[in-house]
């Protein structure tokens, strides 16, 4: 299981092996459903190392940051500085909630204009069963509207070669998953 994509090529064989092969219209669905999974609820799923955020701070007694690409699986480092990064204690911060990326920070560090850069390992290491159950359900159900209409393929998620979906194309129970999982953005 690829960490790196909600449905995989394998997931395709092993699922949908009582549709003919159409490598096409397997990575159309694939790479669909990726996409929209992640765009509907603003996140990346995959594993990432190494990866780095810059972000300001102007006068407040302590903050609290959200990180782009949670969970939160470990911090590296956290620096302070523009010019001359200065790395900070890792007593004046602490991961309040990794499952959807809350750093706070302290008092005695925020005070003034800062700039920071934070260096963390985040997404999934794997990802969720259920996050895959509502990929494998759009997965299925798509590719049998595609079997029904093989020939031009078209339904109202296949569109000119690119796959278009909205909430309203989900079912209540896919809807519900998902919504556990969206990061609210402010």
């Amino acid at each position: 299981m690829s960490a790196t994509e909600i449905i995989t090529k394998d997931d395709v064989f092993e699922y949908f092996k009582r549709f003919p092969a159409d490598g096409n219209r397997d990575d159309l669905i694939r790479l669909g459903i990726n996409s929209f999974l992640e765009n509907y609820c603003s996140r990346v799923f995959a594993k990432s190392d190494g990866l780095v955020e810059n972000f300001s701070v102007h006068e407040v007694n302590s903050f609290r940051y959200l990180v782009k690409r949670p969970p939160i699986r470990s911090i590296i480092s956290v620096s302070s500085g523009r010019t001359t990064p200065v790395s900070v204690d890792s007593l004046s911060y602490a991961v309040e909630d990794g499952d959807i990326g809350l750093i706070v920070f302290s008092s005695e560090l925020t005070t003034g204009l800062h700039q920071y850069s934070i260096n963390y390992n985040g997404g999934f290491e794997t990802i969720p069963n259920d996050l895959r159950l509502v990929a494998l359900s759009i997965a299925m159900r798509e590719s049998e509207k595609a079997e029904k209409n093989r020939h031009g393929m078209k339904t109202r998620i296949f569109t000119q070669g690119t796959f278009e979906m909205t909430e309203k194309d989900l079912e209540p129970f896919e809807i519900r998953i998902l919504r556990a999982y969206q990061l609210m953005r402010y």
